[in-house]
This record gives structure tokens, sequence and C-alpha cells, in this order.
């Protein structure tokens, strides 16, 4: 199974024999059906985009979280509601998204 390595802030999955990451899966399919050689599958093109869904609402979830439970100044933003509505918004808008593409295709 793949690590999660850490570079300053920013942590990063990496796969690790011979596993490929789900970036390199969906670049892959979509290289092949550029090119002619593979043509894409609805179903996969349902699962890539229902995974990519899931992983920004995950993130946007951590997010809030992290500000809920550990309030400190954000450098950026002057007003700390502000940043908290924001992240719910995105919350809201990807499980939007996700209902909608379970419940359309």
């Amino acid at each position: 199974m793949g690590a999660w390595t850490s570079q300053t802030v920013k942590f990063k999955w990496k796969p690790t024999h011979g596993e490929t990451s789900l970036y390199e899966q969906t670049q892959e399919a979509l290289l092949q059906s550029v090119s002619g050689s593979r043509q894409m599958k609805k179903e996969e093109i349902k699962i890539a985009l229902h995974r990519y869904l899931e992983g920004q609402l995950s993130k946007h979830n951590t997010n809030f979280q992290l500000l809920i439970e550990t309030p400190r100044p954000i450098p950026e933003h002057t007003d700390f509601i502000d940043a908290a509505i924001s992240e719910l918004s995105e919350i809201a808008k990807y499980e939007e998204l996700i209902c909608a593409l379970e419940n359309y295709s």
C-alpha cells in the first residue's frame, strides 16, 4: 500500500510497489481515450468523477473542522466567520454535486 509523505505543510500520497494513484489511472484512461487506443466507458468516467467530488468534499470538511476545533487567526483572512462560511459553502456545493451525479447519471 502507498504511504503519506510530508513536504513542509503539504501532504501527498505516494504509491508504492507498482500501485498507481487515482490521478495516474485517470490520466492514463483519458490519454488512451484521446489517442483513440481505448474509449473510456461511461461507468469509468462516473467513478472517476465521484472520487474527485468525494475528495473535494473531504478536503473542505477537514478545513471546516480545523477552523472550528482550533480557531486561530488566518493570515490571509481578516474574518474568521467568512472563512468558516466559505468552507461550508464548498461542502454544500460538493454534496449537491455528488447527489446530482448519483440521481441523474
